[in-house]
C-alpha cells in the first residue's frame, strides 16, 4: 500500500469518493496510486510535463498492479486532458503562478465545475484572487506542520454565482484559516510580524529610494499581518 507524507495525505484527504481524478505534475504517482488503493478512486490520470518523472510514475503503478485503473499521459499541465476525462483536478506541490498558468490555459475546463484541489508552495493569495474571480468558492483550507516546514492546502468548487470579493487581508492569508482561527496560521502571523518588524528597524539605517520603497512595503505588511492577528482577538 502506498503511504503518504502528512502534505500528500492532507492532499488527497480532499479528494470526494468515487471522482475521478486528473493529477497534475504527478511525479511518483504518489497520490493516484493511493487514492486508487484506498478505494476513494475507482480511475485516475497521472499527468506530468517531464518524461522522467513520468517514467518513474509508470513504474510506481505497475509495482502497486494498478496500470488498468490509472492512465500515464505526457503533458504540459492540463493541455492534453479532454472535458470528460475527469472531474476533479489535483495540482499539489508547486508554485502559486506557475498553478495559475496551468489553470488559465485551460478556462474551457474550469468553467465545466471541476473540483480543485490545490496545495500552492508559493504566492498562495494569488492563487485565492484567481479562484475567487474565476467563480470558485474555497470550500475548505487547512494550513499545517510537515517536516517542520509550512504548507497550505484548499479545495474549491465552481458556482454559477460571482464570489464575493475577498478582503485584501483575506487574499493573503486565508478567509477560511482566519475564521477558522487555525492554530498554525496563528504562530505563522506572530513570526512574520517579528521578521517585518526587524527589516523596518533595519531599513532605518539606510536612506535611498530602494530601502525608502522596501520599508513601505514592509511597513505595509505588518498592517496586513495585524489586521489578521485581530481575528484572534474576537
Amino acid at each position: 500500500m502506498q503511504e503518504l507524507s502528512k502534505r500528500l495525505l492532507i492532499v488527497a484527504s480532499m479528494v470526494e469518493k468515487d471522482s475521478v481524478v486528473a493529477d497534475i505534475g504527478t511525479d511518483h504517482a504518489y497520490i493516484p496510486i493511493y487514492l486508487v488503493e484506498q478505494g476513494v478512486c475507482k480511475k485516475a490520470i497521472a499527468m506530468d510535463v517531464n518524461p522522467g518523472p513520468l517514467e518513474r510514475a509508470k513504474e510506481h503503478i505497475l509495482a502497486s498492479g494498478l496500470s488498468e485503473q490509472i492512465m500515464v499521459r505526457l503533458s504540459d499541465g492540463l493541455v492534453k486532458l479532454s472535458e470528460e476525462e475527469a472531474d476533479t483536478y489535483v495540482i499539489a506541490g508547486m508554485g502559486g503562478p506557475l498553478m495559475v498558468s496551468i489553470l488559465e490555459r485551460r478556462m474551457d475546463l474550469l468553467q465545466k465545475g471541476k473540483t480543485l484541489v490545490l496545495q500552492p508552495q508559493s504566492e498562495i493569495g494569488e492563487v485565492r484572487e484567481f479562484l475567487i474571480q474565476n467563480h470558485y468558492e474555497i470550500i475548505k483550507e487547512e494550513m499545517f506542520y510537515d517536516m517542520e516546514k509550512t504548507y497550505v492546502a484548499m479545495k474549491a468548487v465552481k458556482r454559477k454565482e460571482s464570489m464575493i470579493p475577498y478582503t485584501k487581508v483575506q487574499y493573503i492569508f486565508g478567509k477560511l484559516l482566519l475564521e477558522q482561527l487555525n492554530p498554525v496560521l496563528f504562530e505563522y502571523l506572530q513570526k512574520q510580524k517579528k521578521v517585518y518588524g526587524q527589516l523596518v528597524w533595519k531599513f532605518e539605517e539606510t536612506v535611498t529610494e530602494q530601502t525608502k520603497l522596501r520599508k513601505a512595503e514592509c511597513e505595509q505588511m505588518l498592517e496586513y499581518i495585524d489586521e489578521a492577528l485581530k481575528y484572534y482577538e474576537m
